[in-house]
């Protein structure tokens, strides 16, 4: 295989670029279609990190390949660079679910991923520490793609698959093959995230989203004799669990087994932001939620225990500057305050671990290149990305603005009318008030996340190719093939919203008023249901927490009164 592949090996490494401990360093590229990265760290604090790649030549055939490489604790790049194929030919436009790396052993490094199109999940192990792999073995026919997985109950691979039509489903294999055929069935509707751990008595628990009215989440737990068989038959897990019910689609949720047990890692969205919790799993239900996040608009987050049973919990705030915040703890009740590990935007499939010292990495898939930050508190108003200010008393000011009493004068406008947004804020700063308009979605996978993205020609093109390959079309045809394949796609649907414009003006403490003309960058607004999001910039930087004021613009036909 590194023969045949020496010349996309090259390309990961020369992505490897220098940086100190204390920066962000940038390894692998990565593929526009790739589904996030994943990291492992060993007991000397090398990490091992995985992702896609981006689309390559390898001979006569055009792939997006898996890559691996190795990080040292206080290293400046990239070492051991591996590439493994793992994508048909012409199918490099799609999503394949997260690649994973695992550490089961001191010199065992097992790198799991998927093969696009074809149900096929596989792997590539390394008995020498991840020096040389061996070729790829086939495990399993996961029917779609896996984006979450854990190592075990033994030497198996447990992966959570779901599937936006066809809910969400388990499938375990043994590492070393045959290939396993059957999986379990954990929900059958729309699903949305999931993760899956092992309890303390090393059994798989599941949780997942579905995608109702409200959203709810669920969680099941194996409860038969442990066997690949028993795992891959829904008849020996347990009765979904209500775990919470929203009104907003939360992201998430994460897990993280170890010798303290299993926690759950999960958002509760509400009006005034999102949220992030952990509980822990008691072997029947799910213990007390500690708050562990700030209130924000939370995307992107990961748990992880480390070997000395420490809990590291990341998010990625997407308000304003964007930091990537980490809070650790011993119990799970307990949590350091939280602190920035990165300044700048983009932590698309955050993930974190760390050796039994405490001292780790997060890594996230930077848009072309994965890119790790060692989990070091950076200095108030300093580091990568700008600094956050705050404090008091002639202190950096580390405090956030606060938004309160947003309100629109007339949230029913004709194109062209103009009204006025006011609000009160805590701070003088900088506000920005943008504009979106519902238009046409759908329910997509993209960097490993489910997203409701705005609905184009191409986008609908490529997910009604992707569904023609379920095996539940290819059994179909004619008109029922054609039927099948248009209900699917609807159940895809959702409502997106895009960017219009925006209004930016200083702002003082208190009341505040924002006057819209009717117009951005010059063009009426068209009918059209809209919101209109706000955040204020204080002179120190600090963001607040977005918040959020619907209206609509209706034709003078649809006038009332």
């Amino acid at each position: 295989m590194r023969r045949i592949l020496a010349a996309v090996t090259l390309l990961v490494l020369a992505g490897c670029a220098s940086a100190s401990a204390a920066t962000p360093v940038t390894l692998m590229p990565t593929g526009p279609s790739g589904g996030g990265v994943d990291i492992a760290v060993d007991a000397s604090g090398r990490a091992h990190i995985t992702a896609f790649g981006p689309s390559v030549d390898v001979g006569a055939e055009r792939v997006e390949p898996v890559s691996y490489c190795q990080l040292p604790r206080g290293g400046a790049g990239c070492t051991n660079g591996e590439t493994f194929v793992g994508a048909q030919p012409g199918d490099k436009d799609f999503t394949f679910g997260r690649p994973h790396v695992f550490l089961p052993s001191a010199s065992n490094v097992t790198v799991f991923h998927e093969r696009c199109c074809l149900d096929q999940t596989m792997v590539n192990v390394s008995g020498d520490g991840g020096s040389t792999f061996g070729s790829r073995t086939i495990i399993g026919d996961l029917s779609a793609n896996p984006d979450e997985a854990v190592y075990g109950p033994g030497p198996r691979i447990t992966a959570l698959a779901e599937t936006v039509t066809a809910g969400t489903a388990v499938q375990t294999a043994p590492v070393s093959g045959p290939q396993v055929t059957g999986e379990a069935d954990l929900l059958d509707g729309i699903s949305g995230e999931g993760a899956i751990g092992l309890d303390a008595e090393q059994r798989p628990v599941a949780v997942f989203i579905e995608q109702s009215d409200p959203h709810k989440t669920w969680w099941r737990k194996f409860t038969g004799p442990v066997s690949t068989a028993n795992i891959n038959n829904e008849a020996n897990w347990s009765p979904p669990v209500l775990l919470a019910s929203t009104d907003q689609l939360p992201s998430g949720p994460a897990m993280a087994g170890g010798p303290n047990g299993l926690f759950l890692f999960y958002e509760i969205p509400s009006a005034g932001g999102d949220i992030g919790f952990v509980r822990k799993f008691t072997g029947s239900a799910f213990g007390p939620a500690v708050k562990v996040t700030e209130a924000g608009d939370l995307t992107d987050f990961d748990l992880h225990q480390d070997p000395s049973g420490r809990l590291h919990a990341i998010w990625d705030n997407v308000n304003g500057a964007s930091p990537l915040r980490w809070s650790t703890s011993v119990d799970g009740v307990n949590w350091t305050a939280p602190v920035d590990i990165h300044r700048e935007s983009g932590h698309l499939g955050a993930r974190v671990a760390a050796a039994a010292d405490g001292r780790g990495f997060a890594v996230w898939d930077g848009g072309s290149n994965a890119v790790a930050v060692p989990l070091e508190a950076l200095p108030p108003g300093g580091g990568p990305g700008g600094g956050t200010g705050g404090g008091t008393g002639g202190g950096p000011d580390t405090s956030s603005p606060t938004i309160t009493s947003p309100k629109i004068g007339d949230d029913t406008l004709l194109p062209g009318q103009g009204t006025k947004f006011t609000f009160n804020s805590s701070e003088a700063g900088r506000a920005v008030l943008a504009f979106e308009k519902r238009v046409k979605g759908l329910k997509l996978k993209k960097n490993g996340r489910l997203r409701c993205l705005r609905s184009t020609r191409e986008r609908l093109r490529k997910l009604r190719r992707v569904l023609a390959n379920k095996p539940a079309i290819r059994r179909l045809s004619g008109k029922a093939r054609t039927r099948k394949l248009a209900q699917l796609v609807r159940k895809r649907r959702c409502r997106a919203f895009k960017r219009v414009g925006a209004i930016r003006q200083q702002v003082s403490p208190g009341r505040n008023e924002i006057s819209f003309t009717g117009r951005l960058a010059g063009r009426k607004l068209s009918p059209g249901i809209y919101r209109a999001r706000l955040t204020v910039t204080d002179l120190a930087g600090n963001v607040s927490v977005r918040r959020t004021v619907k209206f609509r613009v209706i034709s003078k036909k649809g006038r009332r009164g």
